[in-house]
This record gives C-alpha cells, sequence and structure tokens, in this order.
C-alpha cells in the first residue's frame, strides 16, 4: 500500500462514528486471523506432503490416477451395462 492509499484510509477512518471503528477493527482482526490459519494450513500440507508421497507413489494409485484421468475428460460419456443394446 502506498503512503497515499494508507493516508487516504486513515482519513477515512476519522470520519466514521466509534461503534463503526470497532466493526472495522474486528473485520481487520479477522482478516489477519484468517490469513495466519491459512499459513498455518499450508505450512501442515507442506510439510506432510513428503510423508503422504511414500504412501501415495505405489503401482495400484498409479493405475487409479490413469483411470480417474480417463474418465473425467471432456467429452466422456459412461455407457452403462443397462443402456447398451
Amino acid at each position: 500500500m502506498t503512503s497515499q492509499h494508507g493516508q487516504a484510509l486513515i482519513e477515512k477512518l476519522k470520519r466514521l462514528p466509534p461503534e463503526r471503528i470497532a466493526e472495522v477493527e474486528d473485520f481487520v482482526d479477522f482478516l489477519q486471523s484468517r490469513d495466519e490459519a491459512r499459513g498455518l494450513t499450508r505450512a501442515a500440507m507442506n510439510s506432510s506432503e513428503a510423508v503422504f508421497a511414500k504412501v501415495w507413489e505405489n503401482e495400484d494409485d498409479a493405475a487409479y490416477d490413469k483411470l480417474t484421468l480417463w474418465r473425467h475428460r471432456p467429452g466422456f460419456f459412461p455407457i452403462h451395462r443397462s443402456v447398451r443394446r
């Protein structure tokens, strides 16, 4: 944020009544806690990825991944036995 944007925001805050200032402060606190939680989630995902890779990297999962990718490609329409003639 540039200093001009920061100053404009401060001026807007000065014009708000006290109860609105409290709402803005609560919202800022919410945004900060949400960002912290997302950061923790990302850190946990990144730290566990190597551990899970050992479990996920196997021939059975590779075959399933190929099947899943094939089934979800654009234009794929499964034909069930009850529909075939």
